[in-house]
């Protein structure tokens, strides 16, 4: 049901209807799904079609449009400190550290938007240092794994783990770059996440 509401949602730009496919099926469609697994036995699977993105690329853009726009853009930056209209309590000033030259800098606005995402409660206390956190975070952790553990252009959502976290095996297309590297305990987790989903287990316990 849930899916056919995001079939609904998606409207006239729905890519496919998902479906259902039964056991057999499903095998033949994704040859690496196990039909049996600990205390559980597969007896069907539901196909649904998305989009992915870079969502880097797509912060390029927003700042290119920004810029053509007539914003002032400027990357690689922090606020480092805001200062008040006292008179007031509002924001006017936020002072700035360019990370790529060490250069620090007023800029004044009418408005500051705090759009610091998982960053913005440190945002707040500059200028609250009362202020009470807002944000809970918690951390994905991405592995790759050989294209051979799925079907080409297909994934795998483990909907609800043994631990009640939601796991997702996605084609991608990737470098490597310097980027958080997830501990051995993370990947342990996700490889015995789909571990009993796949008939590829040496491989996954191998971490191969």
């Amino acid at each position: 049901m849930g899916l056919k509401l995001y079939d609904l949602v998606a409207g006239s730009r729905l890519l496919h209807l998902s479906r259902y496919y039964s056991a057999q099926e499903s095998v033949e469609l994704f040859p690496t799904l196990a039909r049996k697994g600990k205390d559980r036995t597969l007896k069907g699977t539901v196909v649904y079609y998305d989009g992915h993105m870079n969502d880097s690329r797509v912060n390029v853009g927003l700042a290119c449009t920004a810029a053509l726009a007539g914003a002032a853009v400027l990357n690689h930056a922090e606020v480092i400190s805001f200062l008040k209209d006292e008179g007031r309590d509002r924001i006017i000033d936020a002072h700035i550290r360019d990370n790529l030259t060490g250069k620090e800098f007023d800029t004044y606005a009418k408005v500051v938007v705090n759009a610091a995402g998982p960053f913005c409660d440190s945002v707040r206390k500059m200028a609250d240092k009362d202020a009470k956190p807002m944000i809970c975070p918690s951390s994905g952790v991405h592995i790759m794994l050989p294209d051979y553990y799925s079907p080409e252009g297909m994934g795998l959502i483990i909907p609800k783990t043994k631990d009640g976290l939601v796991v997702f095996m996605l084609p991608w297309f990737t470098t490597i770059t310097m980027l958080p590297e997830p501990n051995e305990d993370e990947i342990e987790f996700i490889l015995d996440a789909i571990c009993d989903y796949l008939n590829v287990k040496k491989n996954l316990k191998s971490g191969e």
